[in-house]
């Protein structure tokens, strides 16, 4: 019995060195896959925090984009208003004129028919007239 135990003994010592051995090639590949992992995480972070920063980068530009937008269309919004101005200013001078030029035809109208009217009535003689003051001023 006793030569048996010795094998039993160098059997269970064969296996605990091949589980140690087992165990360690075990851990040591998980080890690396542990560093491997938080490379790949720290790699990650970094890559996020880019993003991040990226991401608040174009948000910053999309405000600044749009406050010009704004603008724009505010300009052009005024634009628009002071040439409805100027479109009615044109169009109030249109019919200033208008009525000048209606004005001036009633004027012009009323002018002949009352130097018809004086020359009917009065005939030559206001017309000698001045010619006679003129000769005695003179």
């Amino acid at each position: 019995m006793g030569g048996s135990t010795s094998k039993q003994e160098r059997r269970k010592t064969t296996r605990r060195c091949i589980k140690r051995r087992s165990n360690e090639e075990r851990r040591r590949p998980t080890r690396r896959e542990i560093d491997e992992k938080e490379a790949v995480i720290s790699a990650l972070k970094m890559v996020e925090t880019e993003w991040r920063k990226d991401r608040k980068k174009l948000r910053e530009e999309v405000k600044r984009l749009r406050q010009k937008m704004e603008q724009r269309e505010e300009a052009k919004a005024k634009q628009h208003e002071w040439e409805w101005v100027v479109e009615q200013m044109c169009l109030e001078r249109a019919m200033r004129e208008e009525a000048v030029e209606r004005w001036k035809q009633l004027y012009f109208a009323i002018k002949n028919e009352l130097d018809d009217l004086i020359h009917t009535t009065y005939g030559d003689a206001l017309r000698q007239k001045p010619q006679e003051e003129g000769a005695k001023i003179v």
